[in-house]
């Protein structure tokens, strides 16, 4: 039985459009970011992005 197969049999729609992804997480720095990025990326195969948090300001941290 071939991968195709096997998503057909548990019931995976593979010919749908819709897509997920995994967020795994923030770091403190991005020296962290990147350690991690690149370990996913050759343990996994991955597609990584490491992108910067939006963080909104508000009264009390100004």
């Amino acid at each position: 039985m071939d991968h195709k197969q096997i998503e057909l049999q548990q019931g995976y729609d593979i010919t749908g459009k819709q897509r997920y992804r995994i967020i795994t997480g923030a770091f403190i720095d991005k020296i962290i970011a990147e350690q991690v990025a690149k370990e996913i990326k050759e343990r996994y195969g991955l597609t990584v992005y490491v992108i910067p948090e939006h963080v909104e300001k508000t009264e009390s941290n100004l």
